[in-house]
């Protein structure tokens, strides 16, 4: 087993990874609330979008991933969706 640093090894839910997850869930956050603020119109249109709508269901999956690392098969299945929906 590959190790880095004391405790920490390179694997699927490592505390880099879970750290990573939570880091692109917050540039997720980030990057709908800079769109929401510079968008005029309502917000039932704006969230009405199919990429704003798939970058929120990802940055759930990346939180959820992040916090509690779940090893169920019923959360593969979702993480695939969340993936398969975000790519075209």
């Amino acid at each position: 087993m590959d190790q880095l640093g004391k405790g920490y090894h390179l694997g699927h839910g490592t505390v880099l990874v879970r750290i990573a997850r939570l880091a692109f869930a917050a540039l997720g956050i980030a990057a709908i609330v800079s769109a929401v603020t510079a968008t005029p119109g309502s917000l039932g249109n704006f969230f009405s979008y199919f990429t704003i709508e798939s970058n929120l269901l990802a940055i759930v999956v990346l939180i959820v991933g992040g916090l509690v690392n779940p090893q169920d098969s019923r959360w593969a299945y979702l993480r695939g969706a969340a993936r398969r929906r975000c790519r075209p």
